[in-house]
């Protein structure tokens, strides 16, 4: 059976930053007004904390150096030089302080980046990278919102037979806006076919009664954050939407260009699929990607290189410093956090990071 981790992206105020509403902000203060606090607030912890002050009191400092520094040592073959000496002693506290406070500060740029990241979930965006990672065709991601008074949500899922494939329960969810991504298996963990499913998400009350074990009651269904409600909500688990496209735009002043070669390589440098365009200096295109490999076989989830080889008439390649930009545009899903605490965006084709958002665009977008 899965576990909650595997199964459940929560994103919670004050953690990996939640949509806030009006009464939220009535109630917390705008966002913005929290992100200066926080930032405000930043300082080192433990030991770095009293380091920092004793720069505010030279007095102090001065004897800590004094003390520590400066005695005579009768076996030492060379006495230490006493400026040097306060050099280094000064340049050892003001790295400890600033490596301190720059831990948090990454983690307050963290916070923020999460919320930014859950304000764009349901809009069309615009990514510009040659690096994407290959998202499961076979997921479906629910955001929806949970109140203060929630303690758990389960969810339910079943086939088109009406046979329930999938239950989970999630406990202390936190308010704000959750996220459960289901990659398609059920409760064994097999995967089950392709096809449309229908999934249910009920918000709980737990209620202690004297002398009863604890009980958890239905105070709603979930809603997505469109308002619909999420109960026999239909889905369609399929592996359609793993196919790629991405638009280009070839650098201006190539007067020898005739060809470009597509090479898209996976995270060790394997080099999985090759294309061929003809195209021209400043042109602007789209280029596909089943996702199959130079052996038709589906590639596995991975993050792929896109390179465009610039060649003349004779496929020679063309010596330029300028690069093809490539993007892809697609609507947001869901975000999620990688090891290195970079936020990731989720879409129906990749996974790219924040960073690489250069706009958001209409539906009739890419």
């Amino acid at each position: 059976m899965p576990t909650i981790a595997q199964a459940t992206n929560r994103l919670v105020p004050g953690d990996i930053g939640a949509q806030y509403t009006s009464a939220d902000e009535e109630k917390n203060g705008a966002f913005p007004d929290e992100m200066k606090k926080e930032t405000a607030e930043i300082e080192p912890m433990g030991a770095p904390n009293s380091l920092q002050k004793l720069f505010t009191d030279p007095e102090k400092m001065l004897k800590l150096w004094l003390i520590g520094e400066t005695k005579p040592n009768p076996f030492a073959q060379e006495q230490k030089d006493p400026m040097d000496s306060f050099g280094k002693f000064m340049q050892a506290m003001l790295m400890q302080t600033q490596t301190s406070a720059l831990t948090n500060l990454e983690e307050t740029m963290e916070r923020s980046n999460r919320y930014t990241a859950a304000g764009l979930i349901g809009e069309m965006v615009d990514i510009e990278t040659d690096k994407m990672t290959i998202a499961s065709g076979r997921k479906t991601i629910e955001n929806f919102t949970v109140s203060e008074e929630v303690d758990a949500f389960s969810v339910e899922i079943k086939n088109a037979d009406g046979e329930i494939v999938y239950q989970n329960m999630v406990y202390n969810p936190g308010a704000g806006i959750n996220q459960f991504a289901w990659p398609g298996i059920d409760n064994e963990g097999k995967e089950v076919p392709l096809g449309e499913y229908r999934v249910s998400i009920s918000l709980l009350k737990k209620v202690v009664e004297e002398g009863a074990p604890p009980r958890f009651e239905l105070l709603e269904h979930a809603r997505s954050l469109d308002g619909a409600e999420i109960h026999d909500k239909v889905e369609t688990l399929s592996m359609t939407d793993r196919d790629v496209q991405f638009s280009y735009e070839i650098p201006e002043g190539l007067s020898e260009l005739e060809y470009a070669s597509v090479w898209i390589t996976d995270s060790k440098g394997h080099a999985v699929h090759k294309g061929e365009l003809e195209v021209k200096s400043g042109d602007k295109g789209v280029y596909s990607w089943n996702c199959l490999d130079a052996a038709g076989k589906r590639v596995p989830e991975d993050t792929y290189t896109v390179q465009f080889n610039l060649k003349n008439g004779n496929r020679k390649m063309i010596a330029t410093d300028k690069s093809t930009i490539v993007r892809v545009s697609g609507k947001v899903q869901g975000i999620e956090v990688n090891e290195s605490g970079e936020t990731n965006l989720v879409t129906s084709r990749i996974k790219a990071p924040l960073s690489a958002v250069k706009r958001i665009v209409s539906e009739n977008g890419l």
